[in-house]
């Protein structure tokens, strides 16, 4: 979604339009975790970053936009495990 698109939007999103593009790769990329599976419990790791990739392809973002967007993402995956983390005790 190009940021005028979103600028037209009526409803609220609560996403910065300069940050629409990793929050689109973040939402394709939401249920594709890895997990560390012990006796007593499983808890998620990290993102999948082979499937990252596969998203990025998908969702046609250009090669050069990549690194920045990698950047992005591992902020996002950090803030979700400490939010997860927390929801688990």
């Amino acid at each position: 979604m190009l940021e005028a698109d979103l600028l037209a939007l009526d409803a609220p999103l609560g996403v910065y339009p300069w940050h629409a593009e990793v929050f689109d790769v973040w939402v394709g990329t939401w249920r594709t975790w890895r997990w560390l599976v012990g006796m007593t419990a499983a808890r998620r790791v990290g993102l999948d970053f082979q499937q990252v990739e596969s998203v990025l392809r998908l969702q046609g973002i250009k090669r050069k936009a990549w690194p920045a967007i990698f950047r992005q993402l591992r902020i996002m995956e950090t803030a979700a495990l400490e939010v997860l983390a927390e929801r688990e005790k």
